[in-house]
């Protein structure tokens, strides 16, 4: 993955400023009570537990324990990630990492139930695009209201799913009104359940990216697609849908664009904390950063926005060099 495309900033640039107050956070929680915290954690849709994996929880970390808090021993760090990977691997039907090319989130039985009944089927040409076009602007749409980085608060693919009709991917709208943006979506939430001949070539990743070899619009054999106020067969529908969200990400990709830098920062440390705000919540804490993170993102200003602002003209690094930085096992963190 090349992170130095994603919009609207390289993630190191908000991220510098509070990934080690974030991990210690978390960390503390795991350290005085496992049960309890695996048992927060285990509200927190399984995405956004790998995304924490990807940044705060291992670079950040590391950072901690090389700044201030020397005393984290490496076998702690050990024990901890192995703990998180613990509790992915309890609630998925996979791979904990998705290693396996999927992301099964639903049990066979349930995603079996859902296509039941209701799916739409024997689409023309013109329907199979429509569907496809909903795929792009939901998914769109969840970019600009979480940033590229931390879109797994908003939207998740699962599958695929080997069902009795065909081969099945699940995209969903998980949350299409988080409380931090001027703008407010009249939905909820938006689920397409997507059923696909059996010979699409389709693969995931543990950062819920897929990945297909040929094109598979034209394969769409069926759709049920749902959403909090109704349930979306037709086209007609469909496409009053994709014109809603094109306008709703418009709008929010325009304010977040026309925000100062420092603003950018501090509103992608409460999308940050917002992935977690079911893990706070477990506690009786709110999840709106606290002020030792907004004090520390305000004392170093645009440090890190200008110094990680470099990288996204630099060419990306090999993989050695991410094998090192993501090794919680040793102190690098450059």
């Amino acid at each position: 993955m090349d992170i130095t495309t994603c919009w609207p900033v390289h993630p190191a640039q908000i991220e510098a400023s509070f990934s080690d107050l974030v991990a210690m956070r978390v960390f503390n929680k795991w350290k005085e009570n496992k049960e309890k915290f695996l048992e927060g954690i285990s509200r927190v849709p399984v995405d956004s537990i790998r995304a924490y994996l990807c940044s705060a929880g291992l670079i950040g970390l590391k950072v901690a324990r090389v700044l201030e808090h020397k005393d984290i021993n490496i076998r702690e760090t050990e024990n901890f990630i192995l703990d998180i990977l613990g509790n992915i691997q309890e609630r998925v039907f996979n791979d904990a990492l998705c290693r396996d090319g999927r992301n099964l989130l639903y049990p066979l039985e349930k995603v079996e139930n859902w296509l039941a009944n209701g799916i739409v089927s024997n689409l023309s040409e013109e329907g199979k695009k429509a569907v496809a076009g909903l795929n792009i602007a939901s998914e769109s749409l969840s970019w600009s209201m979480f940033y590229d980085m931390y879109r797994s608060g908003g939207f998740v693919i699962s599958g695929p799913y080997e069902t009795s009709k065909g081969k099945v991917l699940i995209r969903e709208n998980i949350d299409l009104t988080p409380p931090f943006w001027p703008f407010r979506c009249k939905y909820s939430w938006l689920r397409e359940i997507l059923v696909y001949d059996e010979n699409v070539e389709v693969t995931g990743d543990f950062a819920n990216h897929f990945i297909y070899n040929r094109p598979i619009v034209l394969k769409l054999k069926g759709f049920k697609i749902e959403t909090n106020r109704e349930k979306l067969n037709t086209m007609e529908s469909i496409t009053e849908l994709i014109d809603y969200f094109e306008e709703l990400r418009r709008k929010h990709t325009e304010y977040v664009e026309s925000l100062k830098p420092l603003d950018v920062i501090k509103n992608g440390a409460k999308i940050y904390s917002y992935l977690y705000k079911d893990l706070w919540q477990s506690y009786g804490e709110n999840w709106i950063p606290d002020r030792e993170v907004i004090k520390r993102i305000e004392k170093n200003g645009l440090k890190y926005w200008h110094e990680y602002g470099l990288a996204r003209e630099q060419e990306e690094e090999e993989p050695v060099y991410y094998r090192k930085l993501y090794d919680p096992r040793n102190d690098f963190v450059e």
